[in-house]
């Protein structure tokens, strides 16, 4: 499915979409998995003002909208990282898949 403001690349094999760019936290599409029926994206976001760093699980079913379903947090002031869900139910292999993921993309200090 392709959505206004991607492009594609890596010969199809994965889907990204520009840089976004807020005041307090900046967005950036990462990785794209195809599980089942659903697609599975991630997005590395930066948040200066609430001290952390995600990556955030979003899931598109054949005939539904895009939707948050679980990220995992790194928080500066526990330094460490935690994995949230909202209202979803995710596969392990999905979950492991992130925080494997999140661990290498966030970088810790």
């Amino acid at each position: 499915m392709w959505m206004a403001g991607q492009r594609k690349s890596d010969l199809g094999t994965k889907w990204l979409s520009p840089a976004l760019t807020r005041v307090a936290a900046r967005v950036k599409q990462s990785g794209d998995r195809q599980y089942g029926i659903f697609r599975y994206t991630t997005r590395l976001t930066h948040d200066n003002t609430e001290g952390n760093s995600a990556l955030e699980l979003h899931e598109t079913g054949k005939d539904t909208d895009t939707k948050r379903v679980a990220r995992v947090v790194f928080w500066d002031a526990y330094g460490d990282f935690f994995f949230e869900t909202f209202d979803a139910q995710v596969p392990v292999v999905v979950a492991e898949q992130l925080m494997a993921e999140a661990r290498a993309a966030i970088k810790v200090r």
